[in-house]
């Protein structure tokens, strides 16, 4: 797996994230990668979402991992991998432009009654 994701020009952390990924995905079933079944990956995606409360960052990178063992090492035509998907948190953006600023710091001065 690590020579499909340096062919693919990841990272080494991203490779190091991915092959931790599907290590956990075997740790959960009790099994070799090649072993793995479609119900071991809904099981596991489950259980991360429901029971172990993983973010919505963290199950996506575990997701990304799988994904990409699943489709370029170990191919498996398998429709859970286009069901799952890890929802994206909703952010405020990191930098904000002079514009934006501008209109929050307006918004703020004319909400607040001490200002005005």
């Amino acid at each position: 797996m690590r020579g499909s994701l340096q062919l693919n020009g990841l990272s080494p952390k991203t490779q190091d994230a991915y092959l931790r990924a599907v290590r956990l995905l075997c740790d959960f079933a009790g099994c070799a990668p090649d072993q793995i079944t479609e119900d071991h990956l809904r099981r596991y995606f489950l259980h991360r979402r429901n029971v172990s409360r993983w973010s919505p960052s963290t199950l996506r990178i575990r997701f990304y991992g799988v994904r990409f063992f699943f489709e370029h090492v170990l191919p498996r035509d398998w429709t859970s991998l286009s069901l799952l998907d890890a929802c994206r948190e909703q952010r405020l953006p990191a930098v904000l432009s002079s514009p934006e600023l501008l209109a929050l710091l307006a918004s703020a001065q004319s909400s607040d009654p001490d200002t005005r």
